[in-house]
Protein backbone atom coordinates (compact mmCIF):
# COMPACT_ATOMS: atom_id res chain seq x y z
CA UNK A 1 0.00 0.00 0.00
CA UNK A 2 1.12 3.42 -1.11
CA UNK A 3 0.21 6.78 0.39
CA UNK A 4 0.46 10.19 -0.66
CA UNK A 5 -1.62 13.51 1.10
CA UNK A 6 -5.16 12.28 0.54
CA UNK A 7 -5.01 8.94 -1.81
CA UNK A 8 -3.84 5.90 -1.49
CA UNK A 9 -2.80 3.16 -3.72
CA UNK A 10 -4.18 -0.52 -3.07
CA UNK A 11 -4.77 -3.78 -5.49
CA UNK A 12 -7.66 -4.01 -7.38
CA UNK A 13 -9.51 -6.76 -6.73
CA UNK A 14 -11.73 -6.63 -9.78
CA UNK A 15 -11.97 -4.26 -12.75
CA UNK A 16 -13.40 -1.19 -11.31
CA UNK A 17 -14.20 2.51 -13.74
CA UNK A 18 -12.96 5.27 -12.85
CA UNK A 19 -14.67 7.73 -10.51
CA UNK A 20 -16.21 4.97 -8.79
CA UNK A 21 -16.99 4.40 -4.92
CA UNK A 22 -15.14 1.65 -3.46
CA UNK A 23 -15.16 -0.38 -0.33
CA UNK A 24 -12.73 -2.58 0.29
CA UNK A 25 -11.38 -6.01 -1.18
CA UNK A 26 -11.79 -9.34 0.37
CA UNK A 27 -8.34 -9.40 0.70
CA UNK A 28 -5.82 -7.46 2.25
CA UNK A 29 -4.87 -3.78 0.81
CA UNK A 30 -7.46 -4.47 -1.99
CA UNK A 31 -11.13 -2.53 -3.21
CA UNK A 32 -13.51 -3.14 -5.05
CA UNK A 33 -16.32 -1.08 -6.79
CA UNK A 34 -19.05 -0.54 -3.88
CA UNK A 35 -22.57 -1.58 -5.13
CA UNK A 36 -24.59 -0.61 -2.43
CA UNK A 37 -25.07 1.13 0.76
CA UNK A 38 -24.71 -2.18 3.13
CA UNK A 39 -20.95 -1.57 4.10
CA UNK A 40 -17.88 1.67 4.81
CA UNK A 41 -17.02 3.44 1.77
CA UNK A 42 -13.60 3.77 1.44
CA UNK A 43 -13.28 6.36 -1.05
CA UNK A 44 -13.52 7.10 -5.30
CA UNK A 45 -10.82 5.65 -7.94
CA UNK A 46 -9.66 8.43 -9.60
CA UNK A 47 -8.28 6.29 -13.04
CA UNK A 48 -9.91 2.83 -14.84
CA UNK A 49 -8.49 -0.19 -12.81
CA UNK A 50 -8.27 -3.49 -13.93
CA UNK A 51 -8.34 -6.48 -11.71
CA UNK A 52 -5.05 -6.83 -9.69
CA UNK A 53 -3.54 -3.52 -10.87
CA UNK A 54 -2.59 -0.63 -8.67
CA UNK A 55 -6.14 1.65 -8.03
CA UNK A 56 -5.32 5.15 -6.82
CA UNK A 57 -8.56 5.86 -4.22
CA UNK A 58 -8.73 9.07 -2.91
CA UNK A 59 -9.42 9.21 0.38
CA UNK A 60 -10.27 12.55 1.83
CA UNK A 61 -10.96 16.25 0.96
CA UNK A 62 -13.31 16.66 -2.69
CA UNK A 63 -13.98 13.39 -4.34
CA UNK A 64 -15.06 13.45 -8.13
CA UNK A 65 -17.50 10.48 -8.65
CA UNK A 66 -19.69 9.55 -11.28
CA UNK A 67 -23.20 10.17 -10.49
CA UNK A 68 -25.97 7.19 -10.94
CA UNK A 69 -29.05 9.16 -10.58
CA UNK A 70 -30.27 12.53 -9.40
CA UNK A 71 -28.64 14.00 -6.25
CA UNK A 72 -29.37 17.30 -4.98
CA UNK A 73 -26.62 19.73 -3.74
CA UNK A 74 -26.00 19.34 0.10
CA UNK A 75 -27.54 15.57 -0.17
CA UNK A 76 -25.22 12.38 1.78
CA UNK A 77 -24.18 9.98 -1.06
CA UNK A 78 -23.95 6.47 -1.08
CA UNK A 79 -23.19 3.53 -3.89
CA UNK A 80 -25.34 2.61 -6.03
CA UNK A 81 -24.77 -0.23 -8.89
CA UNK A 82 -21.01 -0.64 -10.13
CA UNK A 83 -20.04 2.26 -7.36
CA UNK A 84 -21.90 4.98 -8.83
CA UNK A 85 -23.01 7.57 -6.60
CA UNK A 86 -26.71 8.11 -5.44
CA UNK A 87 -28.65 10.10 -2.68
CA UNK A 88 -28.75 8.05 0.38
CA UNK A 89 -32.67 7.26 1.45
CA UNK A 90 -32.42 4.10 3.69
CA UNK A 91 -35.38 2.47 4.41
CA UNK A 92 -37.50 3.02 7.64
CA UNK A 93 -35.51 1.58 10.43
CA UNK A 94 -32.58 0.57 8.02
CA UNK A 95 -28.80 2.02 8.14
CA UNK A 96 -26.83 3.58 4.93
CA UNK A 97 -23.25 4.01 4.92
CA UNK A 98 -22.56 7.42 3.55
CA UNK A 99 -19.36 8.62 1.74
CA UNK A 100 -19.88 12.59 2.90
CA UNK A 101 -22.32 14.84 0.85
CA UNK A 102 -23.08 16.20 -2.67
CA UNK A 103 -21.22 19.50 -3.55
CA UNK A 104 -23.02 19.97 -6.79
CA UNK A 105 -27.25 18.91 -8.39
CA UNK A 106 -25.97 16.26 -10.80
CA UNK A 107 -27.46 13.93 -13.01
CA UNK A 108 -27.29 10.57 -14.16
CA UNK A 109 -23.70 10.25 -15.64
CA UNK A 110 -22.68 13.47 -14.51
CA UNK A 111 -19.52 13.48 -12.46
CA UNK A 112 -19.81 15.47 -9.10
CA UNK A 113 -17.85 16.85 -6.52
CA UNK A 114 -18.61 15.43 -2.86
CA UNK A 115 -16.81 15.95 0.45
CA UNK A 116 -15.61 13.58 1.91
CA UNK A 117 -17.27 13.12 5.40
CA UNK A 118 -17.85 9.36 6.10
CA UNK A 119 -21.27 8.81 7.77
CA UNK A 120 -23.71 6.47 8.33
CA UNK A 121 -27.89 7.31 8.27
CA UNK A 122 -30.76 5.65 9.59
CA UNK A 123 -34.06 5.60 8.17
CA UNK A 124 -36.71 7.37 10.30
CA UNK A 125 -40.14 5.16 10.59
Amino acid sequence: MHVSGQKVSLLAGADIEAFRLVTMGAADNTVIAATNDGAPLFGATEFKVDNGNAATVQVGGILRVKAGGVIARGTSVTAGAAGVAVAADPAAGANAWAVGFALATAASDDEIPVLYAPHVIHGEA
